[in-house]
């Protein structure tokens, strides 16, 4: 009888004890969190430069926004002139868009057409009302949403002039501008 009452006290004493070890007598936490911010970017490089990988990369891109000049040796052709680079991580994904006006001499009628093509957009100038810039049908480049993380998209930017244009230019200054859009879905 001993061993009886030896071995439910024994049972009683194992059961409190693992009853009570698995009672929380208490908890604490604290969250993990943080704000990712927007990373866009949407420059223009020499054309041949290579395309990042990160945002590092990205920033040490120089911008290359000089005038690309027409002279009587060049107006011929298709001259690739820039890379356009952009980065975005919006998670919506974004677009490029692109205009172009003709080049004109400042405050007159007298214009000098050109086509630029980048990614999957082109414009021809001469469709430009009085001298205005003319946007692109579709865009240089769209992501589809959702994005995956931080994306990089690029375009060789290319310029042909209208060569009756320019052979039968009056003299003087002319200048057009080609402008891109980054924008978020």
């Amino acid at each position: 009888m001993k061993k009886n009452i030896v071995a439910v006290l024994l049972v009683i004493a194992l059961s409190t004890a693992a009853a009570f070890a698995a009672t929380s007598v208490g908890t604490s936490s604290f969250d993990v969190s943080t704000n990712v911010t927007g990373r866009h970017g949407l420059i223009l490089v020499a054309t041949g430069t290579s395309v990042p990988n990160t945002r590092a990369e990205f920033l040490q891109l120089t911008a290359d926004n000089s005038d690309f000049g027409i002279n009587d040796n060049n107006y011929t052709g298709t001259h690739t002139v820039r890379r356009l680079i952009a980065m975005s991580n919006n998670r919506n994904g974004f677009f490029i868009t692109m205009s172009a006006s003709p080049m004109n001499i400042e405050n007159t009628n007298y214009y000098i057409n050109y086509t630029v093509t980048a990614g999957n957009a082109t414009i021809d100038t001469s469709t430009s009302i009085d001298g205005g810039a003319v946007e692109a049908t579709q865009n240089v480049f769209a992501t589809t949403s959702p994005i995956q993380g931080l994306t990089f998209a690029h375009a060789d930017v290319t310029v042909a002039v209208n060569q009756n244009d320019y052979l039968k230019a009056v003299a003087g200054e002319y200048s057009g501008t080609i402008t891109f859009n980054l924008m978020a879905n």
